[in-house]
């Protein structure tokens, strides 16, 4: 019998600071470590059924305050669905996070 392997959630960011800040905010606000595929120009980041990231914890990482509305900018892309307010961004799996 085969295995089911987990299925991935996270967004795609590009490689700048904000993506490397973004990282570490979804690491605390999910409590655990992300899987980081880094693609030079973009890093895809990954995390079994369900990732979060506040705007308090990205604003922590890159040291100055940053809306979630700016975030979206660097971020083309993402898997899983998306729900985002002026607090947090969850990625998730089932259709309510």
């Amino acid at each position: 019998m085969a295995t089911e392997r987990p299925r991935f959630v996270g967004p795609v960011v590009s490689n700048t600071r904000v993506g490397e800040a973004a990282v570490r905010a979804i690491a605390t606000d999910t409590g655990q470590e992300p899987f980081v595929e880094n693609r030079g120009a973009y890093l895809r980041i990954q995390v079994p059924v369900r990732a979060r990231m506040t705007q308090a914890s990205l604003a922590e990482e890159l040291g100055e305050e940053m809306p979630l509305a700016a975030f979206e900018q660097v971020m083309p892309s993402f898997a899983g669905h998306i729900k985002v307010s002026d607090q947090e961004i969850v990625w998730y799996l089932e259709e309510r996070p």
